[in-house]
């Protein structure tokens, strides 16, 4: 803004006020040539008089005074704000209660209880109440949104077990033709869905104490009136001390937020580890994770959580607890996360030697079939030898369902008809 910057030289002499903000609505009155599509001329004009200083060492002597109040107000916005005592947030110790409604088909779910006890028992919740800072207020799309992912989580955990069923079969009976011709991902279950619940519940309820921790720690820069403008939006409305407040609740208030707890400069944040200049992505990515999976109804008769979706979710809690500087409640989340990976070890390498069983089980029923068989055509007593050992899916279950019936003289012969009309042979019993 070159005519900017030219009026600024003339206009700078004799209108330097008290304050710089005196200074600049003395010289806003002076009709500075701002073009009108500048939503904020007095930041605009703020602005070029800071350059105007920066590239003129003559100005910046001239007008030493005007060029540090603009060196102290830049430096004001690399500073974290702290709020007084008596305009500062104050949160209770909230409610540890489950943030995943974990649905068991045998309606019971494994450790969950035990882990809740453990949690409250080995974490002493440190209330240091102390002073906070006030920053710009969020989208109003984003704020519905989050409004919506909440409602829609209090909808679901109000619902019971027998509810839940009811809407499982009513989405199995509806439209089946076009349920059919949907495509289907592959997944991986290696877990019943009380085993997924035992993993999922304390990961979330970890989290979510972090979370707690993070704004009951570092509540000298949050507002009262921030916070009580984001719980009015609540839907339901929460308690502006966050005693009811959940995992999504406290995250969403952080991801609105978040520049009370960071400047963008890596030595004024309140975060830590690779994240911690603005960790917004992050938090979003795990509240996706936890979000969808618990706001909408089971869809899989394996669970809720495959093998994939089990790892990512306590990988990014990981980085969560990493990012709030929590090393309290890291060592147990690092636990439930090498546990989880030694399981899935554990059965793929028992899936992987009961395949290996299976096709040496395969090869020696063939070959045993093979010494009580003849036919006209040599080539299909080798093609026999040939599925087994390629472990074909139909001689695969050829094979399991007669291998391990008593009569033998019945496994042969109903070896060699189902042979001969499934593959075209011409096979006979010797």
């Amino acid at each position: 803004m070159v005519k900017l910057s030219n009026w600024l030289k003339v206009n700078l002499k004799n209108n330097i006020a008290n304050t710089l903000e005196e200074t600049i609505e003395g010289l806003f009155r002076l009709n500075p040539p701002i073009k009108k599509t500048v939503v904020n001329k007095k930041k605009a004009l703020q602005s070029s008089m800071k350059n105007l200083l920066c590239n003129n060492e003559k100005l910046r002597n001239e007008y030493g005074t005007l060029n540090k109040w603009l060196i102290e107000k830049e430096e004001k916005k690399r500073k974290l704000n702290v709020i007084n005592e008596t305009g500062r947030a104050i949160f209770k110790k909230a409610r540890i209660s489950s943030s995943v409604v974990s649905i068991d088909t045998s309606g019971t779910s494994i450790n969950h209880e035990r882990n809740l006890r453990d949690i409250m028992r080995n974490h002493k919740f440190e209330k240091k109440l102390q002073n906070g800072n006030v920053q710009d207020k969020e989208k109003v799309q984003e704020i519905k949104e989050d409004i919506q992912d909440e409602q829609s989580v209090h909808q679901l955990s109000s619902i019971s077990e027998p509810d839940i069923r009811d809407e499982q079969n009513v989405y199995q009976s509806s439209s089946p033709l076009e349920r059919e011709s949907t495509p289907s991902i592959p997944q991986k279950f290696s877990f019943t869905p009380a085993e997924q619940g035992s993993y999922v519940e304390p990961i979330l309820q970890h989290v979510e104490r972090a979370l707690l921790n993070f704004i009951v720690t570092h509540n000298k820069y949050i507002p009262s009136e921030i916070v009580k403008n984001f719980t009015d939006k609540c839907n339901p409305p929460r308690q502006v001390d966050f005693s009811d407040a959940d995992l999504l609740c406290i995250l969403n208030f952080i991801i609105q937020n978040i520049t009370l707890f960071t400047t963008g400069h890596s030595n004024e944040t309140l975060f830590h580890g690779e994240h911690k200049i603005n960790p917004t992505e992050l938090f979003k990515s795990f509240k996706t994770e936890a979000r969808n999976h618990h706001a909408h109804a089971i869809t899989q008769p394996m669970g809720r959580w495959n093998d994939e979706e089990l790892q990512r979710l306590s990988t990014l809690a990981l980085k969560v607890v990493v990012c709030l500087g929590d090393k309290e409640l890291f060592g147990p989340l690092l636990k439930i996360k090498n546990e989880l990976d030694n399981k899935l070890t554990e059965r793929l390498t028992l899936t992987i030697e009961n395949k290996d069983e299976d096709h040496v089980d395969l090869v020696d029923f063939a070959l045993d079939n093979i010494n009580k068989i003849k036919s006209s055509n040599q080539e299909h007593i080798k093609r026999i030898l040939q599925l087994a050992l390629n472990n074909d899916n139909t001689f695969l279950s050829i094979w399991k369902n007669l291998a391990f019936r008593k009569d033998k003289g019945i496994v042969v012969e109903k070896f060699v008809a189902i042979m001969n009309l499934q593959f075209d042979m011409d096979l006979e019993i010797k």
